[in-house]
């Protein structure tokens, strides 16, 4: 009787954990959105350099990878869809062609970001689009009286940011991690080289050190030469 009890017990047991084991896999975490973040639309090309535009690309693709919500397109996939010839980099600006982009490469989202620079300004915006709909989830813009890329890059972070929902706070603990990184590997790079000096100094030390019981050893030997010759002449005398 107890036997068939606990059979009937065992059963029960295992489908009870096959039912959690059910509402759990349905609680999984959603899983992040795919962005695929565009090369810049120029509007004033003999201006803009590679190094611009790829400040302002990778500006995006940082943000893009620490917000909670989206995940970045591999580059590599963007660049071979450019490779075989059937959309233009430049001119990104057809709707349509940003969704059909979108599409080829799996993503929900494509950012579509633009620069131009005029009079010593740089104008830059940046918009995500829906891949399924067309709708502009989101669009910034600002204009910056600079035009270097490092300065192009902070204010891309800081419009990336607020359009992916990254906090500035999040920026500026990147930031600080960064540069408390950079000390640590400065530090550590000065002990190495205050490590090695000392051992270099310890070297010379113990060579001068060598070469001065030789030099004593020298001497030692010439005087007991000087002095068995002088023992010989004595004793021949």
């Amino acid at each position: 009787m107890f036997c068939g009890y606990n059979a009937i017990r065992a059963v029960l047991m295992i489908a009870l954990a096959s039912a959690s084991g059910g509402v759990l896999s349905s609680q999984a975490p959603t899983e992040k959105a795919l962005v695929a973040v565009l090369e810049p639309v120029t509007k004033s090309v003999k201006d803009i350099t590679n190094i611009e535009k790829s400040a302002v690309t990778s500006a995006i693709e940082m943000c893009v990878n620490k917000s909670l919500r989206y995940r970045v397109v591999d580059r590599f996939r963007i660049d071979q869809i450019f490779a075989e010839g059937k959309f233009q980099r430049s001119g990104l600006v057809d709707p349509k062609l940003v969704q059909e982009i979108g599409k080829l490469l799996g993503a929900q989202f494509v950012c579509v970001p633009e620069l131009m620079k005029e009079d010593g300004h740089t104008l830059i915006n940046i918009t995500l689009i829906d891949v399924e709909t067309g709708v502009h989830e989101g669009s910034d813009s600002v204009l910056i009286s600079a035009t270097d890329p490092m300065a192009i890059r902070r204010k891309t972070e800081e419009l990336a940011g607020s359009i992916f929902h990254v906090t500035s706070n999040q920026v500026i603990k990147e930031q600080r991690d960064a540069q408390a990184a950079n000390r640590r590997a400065e530090r550590e790079l000065a002990v190495q080289k205050r490590e090695q000096a000392n051992r270099e100094k310890a070297e010379k030390k113990e060579q001068a050190r060598l070469a001065a019981l030789e030099k004593k050893a020298d001497k030692s030997t010439q005087k007991k030469k000087v002095l068995g010759i002088i023992n010989r002449r004595s004793n021949a005398a």
